[in-house]
């Protein structure tokens, strides 16, 4: 499971989105309150270096957005 961090940054100023992704550091029987913890820690991380609006997802939340 990978978490994907996207800072959104700004287009208007040629400051265009990043994405990065981070392989889940524990176990697969984490889940509820680890993954959030684990994903807001890191929104918070890259909101200090990114130039806009960062957000994070984990991959099987964005497979389940699109349909997959």
């Amino acid at each position: 499971m990978k978490l994907i961090v996207t800072d959104h940054a700004d287009p208007s100023v040629g400051i265009f989105t990043q994405t990065w992704s981070i392989e889940r550091p524990f176990d697969a029987r984490s889940e509820g309150e680890d993954l959030e913890f684990f994903k807001d820690s890191i929104v918070e991380v890259f909101r200090n270096f990114a130039f806009g609006k960062v957000t994070a997802e984990y991959d099987y939340e964005l497979a389940k957005e699109s349909g997959e």
